[in-house]
């Protein structure tokens, strides 16, 4: 029983580093584009684009209420999301890699 949980524990800390080193990579690669997209001047056309496509009266109401519940879930469930497609895509890229070594 403390042997497995020893063996869970180094499991649950192997993994958290693996995913600490994952979060590094996409934070770096996010700020690559970032400062790729201010070179070129897009993120100011993308931010003009957004802010016009915007209706008129959405802007007079941004700030004077907190966002509702529902949009919050919206955006929890679209980083849950985000997160199952990434981990899909890491498994399939290792799944890749060990078939290509064989």
């Amino acid at each position: 029983s403390e042997e497995l949980a020893t063996i869970q524990e180094s499991a649950t800390q192997q993994e958290m580093a693996r995913l600490e080193g994952r979060l590094k990579e996409l934070e770096r690669d996010k700020n690559v584009l970032m400062t790729t997209l201010r070179q070129e001047g897009l993120l100011a056309q993308y931010r003009q684009n957004r802010l016009s496509a915007v209706p008129a009266k959405s802007i007079g109401k941004a700030g004077t209420s907190p966002p509702s519940k529902e949009s919050l879930f919206a955006v929890l469930d679209d980083l849950q999301t985000l997160g199952a497609a990434i981990l899909e895509e890491e498994e399939h890229d290792k799944n890749t890699n060990i078939i290509m070594d064989t």
